[in-house]
């Protein structure tokens, strides 16, 4: 709260108090998880369990692009509100129709997908919760995108509260229950449903516009017009999961230990992720205001530099603290067997702090229209995480190298993209 406190008079008021709404809820939406943790570790194994599951989330990820088709970012950015809810009811299609789609190729591929990924016989049992999984985050991501369109930042918040609350109850009793990978997978879903379900309704409900019928012509219309989206940005979207998502499908399969995974998954989840969140919550606040900016004056590049230095100012200590202390963290929250995960966090770090600056203001390329450009970027760095995850393993044969050598590579491509985004923000270039 200091932190945002001095760098208030820098910051409008409207800016701050809408940062503070959505960084409110994901703050509580950390603090629960890291909480249920330290007893979920205790019912939960580190192999058995924690592993499948980073599997599981890994595989939603990468698929929810995919259903999404990245026509949720033209909600917000459409031109006027009309564009909007064709959008909104566009990107719910289209997420239908993926979800059938991966429910009919699960049931032809599933059993040599998961023979090939070295899978726990207990996660056969709940791959069939993928597609839900993937259907409720999409439902998720189309309304949180027309929330934050009229600025409706407190709708957002109380639903990521409830998603944690949920899900952490879930996750420790369906643990008891199940005393499996299932505890842990049936919890999450269930946030889901929760999460997607609260805010759907109250948009719904509140939002008459939503209601209105919407012509045929009127989606062909508007997915031609916002076509760049689904062209290249959707694209760029699932590599850029799929990228993220590598480390768990490569240390599943080349990992010298069962365990690795379940370290590796468990430094993301309690390092990464929540400062995924807080960085979230102002990229969020961001990117309503940077395309407003971008549309009133030609550029957004006052609020860029004043996000950024909001950024740095808020992540430097975090990753401090655990580049000094990872291991420590680890050993004295969890127990002396999770101390390898605290290596994993310490590692991770490498990218952590150009990660968190420069990924919500690479935002700039889709406000500029520069898809096009940002998918080729992309496909660059597939290719150049396979080849260090190759010189990790085949120079060292070790987990931590494979990772080392992914995390320096990505930093080094995120301050590409800051440099990039900053001369995005700083004038109006449009792909006519």
């Amino acid at each position: 709260m200091s932190v945002l406190s001095n760098l208030k008079h820098k910051l409008s008021e409207d800016f701050i108090k809408s940062i503070l709404t959505v960084m409110g809820g994901s703050t509580f939406s950390i603090v629960v998880p890291v909480i249920s943790t330290l007893w979920l570790v205790r019912i939960y194994d580190a192999a058995d369990d924690f592993t499948p599951f980073a599997l599981f989330i890994s595989f939603c990820a990468t698929l929810s692009a995919l259903a999404n088709s990245h026509y949720t970012t033209a909600i917000l950015v459409a031109d006027n509100e009309r564009e909007s809810v064709t959008m909104l009811r566009l990107t719910l299609i289209i997420n239908v129709i993926v979800t059938a789609a991966v429910s009919l190729l699960l049931f032809f591929v599933r059993l040599p997908l998961l023979g090939f990924l070295n899978a726990s016989p207990s996660f056969y049992y709940t791959v069939w919760l993928v597609p839900l999984t993937v259907l409720l985050m999409g439902i998720n991501a189309a309304f949180t995108q027309w929330a934050y369109r009229f600025k409706q930042f407190k709708r957002v918040a109380v639903n990521r509260m409830a998603q944690a609350m949920v899900t952490m109850v879930c996750q420790t009793v369906f643990g008891l229950w199940f005393q499996n990978i299932q505890g842990l997978i049936t919890g999450y879903c269930i946030g889901q449903l929760i999460a997607s379900g609260i805010l759907a309704y109250r948009c719904l409900y509140n939002d008459r516009q939503l209601m209105q019928p919407v012509q045929r012509s009127e989606l062909k219309k508007d997915a031609v017009k916002y076509k760049l989206f689904f062209r290249f940005q959707t694209p760029a979207d699932i590599i850029n999961i799929f990228t993220q998502q590598l480390p768990s499908f490569l240390l599943s399969k080349f990992a010298a230990s069962p365990g690795d995974l379940g370290f590796y998954g468990q430094a993301y989840r309690l390092i990464v992720a929540p400062s995924s969140i807080i960085t979230g919550a102002i990229a969020d606040v961001f990117r309503q205001k940077a395309d407003q900016d971008y549309k009133e004056k030609g550029n957004a590049r006052t609020i860029f530099l004043r996000t950024a230095k909001m950024l740095l100012a808020i992540m430097i200590v975090p990753c401090i603290v655990v580049a000094v202390g990872g291991p420590w963290i680890f050993k004295t929250l969890f127990g002396t067997e999770w101390q390898s995960a605290g290596v994993y966090a310490q590692i991770l770090i490498i990218m952590m702090l150009p990660k968190f600056i420069a990924s919500p203001l690479s935002y700039m390329y889709i406000i500029a229209r520069k898809q096009k450009e940002d998918f080729w970027i992309h496909i660059y760095i597939l290719i150049s995480t396979f080849f260090a995850f190759y010189l990790g393993y085949k120079i060292y044969g070790t987990s931590i190298m494979m990772l080392t050598f992914f995390c320096i590579n990505y930093a080094i491509i995120y301050l590409f993209y800051f440099g990039r985004s900053y001369k995005f923000a700083a004038g109006k270039i449009r792909l006519k």
